[in-house]
């Protein structure tokens, strides 16, 4: 994501402007923060419905970290998106 804060100071905006500018790039970090959570979310539901019967015993101790691994993956977005959202309510409704 491209910071746009540093290059605001060349425009020549007023304050309400570049305070619109910020909102945004804050919206959109959640956003993406927000999509990133869900697609780990569905990845995860994905591989914890494979079935491992026919799996070797390597093969299981992968999947169960690859699922662990997605379900650690989309918490950490979801929280950081919470965190941002805490950190922001005016923003971020």
């Amino acid at each position: 994501m491209k910071n746009f804060t540093n290059s605001l100071n060349l425009l020549k905006l007023t304050k309400q402007e570049k305070q619109n500018v910020i909102d945004m790039s804050i919206i959109h970090k959640y956003k993406k923060l927000m999509t990133s959570a869900e697609r780990c979310k569905k990845s995860y539901i994905e591989l914890k419905s494979k079935d491992i019967s026919n799996l070797t015993d390597d093969n299981k101790d992968s999947l169960k970290s690859l699922i662990n691994s997605e379900y650690n993956d989309a918490l950490n977005y979801y929280n950081s998106a919470k965190e941002l959202k805490a950190n922001n309510p005016n923003i971020i409704k």
